[in-house]
């Protein structure tokens, strides 16, 4: 039978704070006497049916880059039983994990030629996918209105990221559009997977 830890959870937290500041080195150092507050955020109501496909391929992405799960399980185990779930919803759900899965090293090439300062496996993993998504809209579905795409990034980064995440995320897509000489270009570089794109679209019905 397990014990419990006598270990108030305020200690383990500042534990847990101090390990990641000893890696990133840009952190205050916190001690006991220091007081944590927490708060609990609460999503504003999905616009539609892509706002709440977003928030959980969002949360799918996580889990498969943290955990380490695979793509198929991931979806099976969030959507085959959630019957709440709109039909619509569910195919772009499938649709943005399976495709930005799929291209996910190109979709990085981007994210990391417009935040050349930040290695991509030093992003968050939360601000990571939020970019992932909105960049594969933005590259692979010229349908979705531009500001739609970034306006909903920011709103996942407030609610899923850190501090800075949104201006972080905001920044980034930022600058990816307002290149148009070379978002324009990119667009077009993409068209060789588009006929993909679109048999993703079918299969997932």
């Amino acid at each position: 039978m397990a014990v419990p830890s006598s270990r108030p959870i305020q200690t383990d937290i500042i534990d847990y704070y101090n390990t990641l500041r000893q890696r990133m080195n840009a952190l205050p150092e916190l001690g006991e006497e220091d007081t944590l507050e927490m708060e609990t955020v609460t999503p504003k109501p999905d616009r539609d049916y892509r706002s709440e496909a977003r928030r959980l391929a969002l949360q799918a992405l996580y889990e498969i880059d943290a955990a380490r799960h695979g793509v198929a399980t991931v979806l099976s185990t969030n959507l085959d039983f959630n019957y709440e779930l709109a039909r619509n919803t569910v195919r772009y759900v499938r649709r943005l994990v399976r495709r930005v899965s799929e291209l996910k090293s190109s979709l990085d090439e981007v994210i990391q030629q417009y935040a050349p300062a930040f290695p991509i496996e030093q992003i968050a993993l939360i601000d990571r996918n939020i970019l992932r998504i909105a960049m594969y809209e933005l590259l692979f579905i010229p349908t979705q209105p531009i500001g739609a795409v970034i306006d909903e990034a920011v709103e996942l980064a407030v609610h899923f990221g850190a501090d800075h995440s949104a201006a972080f995320v905001n920044g980034v897509l930022g600058t990816l559009v307002d290149d148009e000489a070379q978002f324009t270009a990119l667009r077009q570089r993409m068209k060789s997977h588009a006929a993909d794109d679109e048999e993703a679209q079918e299969t997932s019905d």
